[in-house]
């Protein structure tokens, strides 16, 4: 119970409006240097018509690897995401991703602008490689 009342207060301290701002801030950052990466496919993200997720979710993918397979290399490279279908299979149905699920990337009010600079370094190496 102590832990859940600390990461309330957290959360008090910090403003919900905050932290989920930092959170799309990421995303956008993510998603504006992914696009540019040959190899990956962003299945939602931001676009001039789409200035704002509605969620800080982003569903992404190796062109030449699976969801699943992707997301144990990233593992291997130090960024633990998951990949399948996240408990959410109508989401995958709506996008087209049913079949084998996207690795997803959703940072935390902890995470940082550098983190996704890394994040994305090891993406272009990764597709490199191939």
């Amino acid at each position: 119970m102590v832990a859940l009342g600390e990461g309330v207060n957290f959360v008090k301290r910090k403003n919900p409006e905050t932290i989920l701002e930092h959170e799309l801030t990421l995303c956008e950052q993510f998603c504006s240097a992914a696009e540019r990466i040959d190899g990956i496919v962003l299945h939602n993200f931001i676009t001039p018509r789409n200035k704002r997720l509605y969620a800080p979710v982003v569903s992404f993918n190796f062109e030449r690897l699976s969801s699943e397979e992707g997301a144990r290399l990233l593992s291997e490279n130090g960024f633990y995401m998951r990949g399948g279908l996240h408990c959410a299979p109508l989401a995958h149905k709506k996008i087209g991703t049913i079949k084998g699920g996207t690795i997803r990337f959703s940072p935390s009010a902890f995470n940082t602008a550098r983190e996704v600079e890394l994040l994305i370094g090891t993406l272009k190496r990764l597709c490199r490689t191939i």
